[in-house]
C-alpha cells in the first residue's frame, strides 16, 4: 500500500511538472522560439559544413628532411571549390569568346583561326581555372596522383577512339590542312566546313 501511494503522488507530481512545462512553453514568445530553432538549424548547418570528407596527406622535403602534414577536405573546401570552378568556367568561356572576336576584328583573321584561337585560350584559362581552385582551398594536388593513374589506365583502354579523334582534332586545328568554309568530299558526301572541334 506505501508503494502505492509513493508511486500514485509521484504521478501526481510528474502531471503537475508536465503542466507547469506546458504552460511555461506557451509563456515562451515566438520569436525566443523561432531563435531557438534557428539557432539549432545554424549548429547542425555548421557540423555538416565543417565535416571533414577525408584527409590527405602531404609530403614536403624541408632541408633534406621529409615532413608529412595531414590535411583535411572539408565540405566547405569541395564546395568553395565547385563555385570557383563553375564561375571561371563560366569566365574562361567569356573571355574565349572575347578573344575570338579581338581577333577577328582587329587581325581580319578568317573564321579557322579565330576559332582556333578561341579554343586555345579556352583550354588555358581552363587548366588555370582548375590550378587556382585546388589552391584557394588548399586541396594538394597529391590527391589527384592515385586517381590521375588509374583514370589514366581506364582512358588508355576504353577511350582509345575518343583520345584518338582529340588527339587528331589538334593536329587539324594546328596543321589546318582544311579550314571553317572549305567544301570536302567524303565518301561521296559533299559539304562545307562550319566548324572544327576539338574532337
Amino acid at each position: 500500500q506505501r508503494a502505492q501511494e509513493r508511486v500514485a503522488t509521484l504521478e501526481r507530481l510528474m502531471t503537475r511538472f508536465r503542466q507547469e512545462l506546458e504552460a511555461r512553453r506557451t509563456d515562451v514568445p515566438f520569436a525566443d522560439r523561432l531563435l531557438a530553432r534557428l539557432r539549432t538549424l545554424g549548429n547542425v548547418v555548421s557540423k555538416v559544413w565543417n565535416y571533414e570528407v577525408f584527409k590527405v596527406e602531404d609530403t614536403v622535403v624541408v632541408d633534406g628532411q621529409e615532413i608529412t602534414h595531414s590535411r583535411g577536405i572539408s565540405v566547405q573546401k569541395i564546395v568553395v571549390a565547385l563555385i570557383i570552378l563553375a564561375v571561371g568556367w563560366l569566365a574562361a568561356r567569356y573571355i574565349a569568346r572575347r578573344a575570338r572576336r579581338f581577333v577577328m576584328s582587329r587581325f581580319h583573321a578568317d573564321a579557322g583561326v579565330a576559332s582556333q584561337v578561341q579554343k586555345g585560350v579556352f583550354y588555358v584559362l581552363a587548366v588555370l581555372v582548375v590550378f587556382v581552385a585546388l589552391t584557394t582551398v588548399e586541396i594538394p594536388l597529391t590527391v589527384f596522383a592515385y586517381l590521375g593513374g588509374a583514370l589514366a589506365i581506364g582512358v588508355g583502354f576504353g577511350a582509345q577512339n575518343l583520345i584518338n579523334n582529340f588527339i587528331s582534332g589538334l593536329i587539324l586545328l594546328m596543321e589546318r590542312p582544311i579550314k571553317v568554309g572549305d567544301i570536302v568530299d567524303v565518301d561521296g558526301i559533299r559539304g562545307r566546313v562550319v566548324n572544327i572541334g576539338s574532337r
